[in-house]
């Protein structure tokens, strides 16, 4: 009787309860997107702060279910919004750059929806 009682209290638990939305929010997370082709845009340059320069350039990571090469307006807007009017201290130090790639890889993410999965910095002088 009792091993009755915990076998169905068991089974509600993990068919019905709060164990089955568990299991089945981590069975719905959909798969990380599968890398394409790098785009490679070509080199701004951006004013920074203090009649200081940037010359960058990006390389886009598309996903693979991206077949020809997206509209690089979007990916310079957000780029030029982002670093434009920066100091220098904050685009050559190594924690600068690298959470403004981050900032920019999320923007980046949400503009073309999904297609562009990460950028890389292919040129970064400052002058």
């Amino acid at each position: 009787m009792i091993v009755a009682l915990l076998g169905s209290g068991a089974g509600y638990w993990f068919l019905i309860g709060p164990g089955a939305s568990a299991e089945q929010g981590a069975a719905q997370e959909p798969p990380a997107p599968e890398p394409g082709v790098v785009q490679e845009l070509e080199p701004i340059s951006l004013n920074l702060a203090g009649g200081r320069y940037l010359m960058i350039s990006l390389g886009l990571q598309l996903t693979a279910e991206v077949e020809d090469e997206i509209d690089p307006s979007i990916a310079l807007d957000r780029t030029i919004t982002l670093f434009s009017g920066r100091t220098i201290e904050d685009v050559s130090s190594a924690e600068g750059r690298t959470a403004l790639k981050a900032e920019l890889a999320a923007a980046l993410k949400e503009g073309y929806d999904g297609e562009v999965i990460d950028v890389f910095f292919t040129t970064f002088v400052t002058q």
